[in-house]
C-alpha cells in the first residue's frame, strides 16, 4: 500500500470520527489502556473515573489509579514488558489485534472498501495507539489523561549557559521545577511549545 493512499486512509479514518459517539471514543481508549498499556480491569476501572468520584475515591481506588499512570507512562516511554510489548509474542500479537478489532468496530461502516479493513490491519503496534489517539482526539478528558501520564517521563528541561566565546558554563535540569506547580503536564509542554 503507497504512504499516500494509507495517508488518505488514515485521513478518512479521523475525519469520519469527528461524529463518533463519546461511548465509542471511550471504548477506542479502553482498548489502548488494556491492550497497549496493559492495565488490569481494576486499574482500568479506577483510571477512568471521574475527576468527582476520583476526589472521593477509596484509597485502593486511588492507588489503583496511580499504579495505571506508571503502567502508562511506562508503556508510552518504551519500557512495558506487558500488552503490545510482552515477552511471549503471542500474547504482544493479540494485543495488538485487539486494538484493531477495536478501530474496526468502532469506526468503519459495513459499506467501507477492503482498503480500509487492509490499511488498519496493516499497522504497526506502534502506530495503533496513535491513530486511536488522532481518532479520539487529544483534547478528549480521558487521552488527557494519558498524556499526563506518560509526558513527564518524556520531558527533560535543562537550561545551560555559554560564555562569550560560546563554551559551555553550566547546564542544569529543571525538569523537576517544570512539573511542579499547578498546571498539569500538558499544559507545560504545551506552554514550552508556543501552542
Amino acid at each position: 500500500m503507497e504512504s499516500q493512499s494509507r495517508l488518505a486512509l488514515a485521513d478518512r479514518l479521523i475525519n469520519r470520527a469527528q461524529n463518533l459517539e463519546d461511548a465509542s471514543r471511550v471504548r477506542l481508549i479502553q482498548s489502548v489502556l488494556t491492550n497497549f498499556c496493559g492495565l488490569t480491569d481494576d486499574q482500568l476501572s479506577a483510571f477512568v473515573l471521574s475527576s468527582d468520584q476520583l476526589g472521593t475515591a477509596h484509597m485502593e481506588d486511588v492507588m489503583r489509579y496511580a499504579t495505571a499512570e506508571a503502567s502508562i507512562a511506562l508503556s508510552f516511554n518504551g519500557g512495558s514488558k506487558v500488552g503490545v510489548f510482552a515477552e511471549d509474542p503471542e500474547v504482544a500479537k493479540r494485543s495488538v489485534s485487539a486494538m484493531k478489532e477495536a478501530i474496526k468496530a468502532e469506526v468503519l461502516y459495513p459499506a467501507d472498501s477492503q482498503d480500509m479493513g487492509m490499511f488498519i490491519d496493516s499497522l504497526t503496534p506502534m502506530d495503533v495507539p496513535f491513530l486511536i489517539s488522532e481518532i479520539v482526539g487529544t483534547t478528549h478528558p480521558l487521552w488527557r489523561r494519558i498524556r499526563n501520564a506518560y509526558i513527564p517521563g518524556m520531558v527533560d528541561v535543562v537550561t545551560v549557559q555559554y560564555d562569550d566565546v560560546g563554551n559551555l558554563v553550566s547546564a542544569e535540569n529543571k525538569t523537576g521545577e517544570l512539573f511542579d506547580g499547578n498546571d498539569d503536564a500538558v499544559d507545560v509542554v504545551e506552554k514550552l511549545m508556543g501552542n
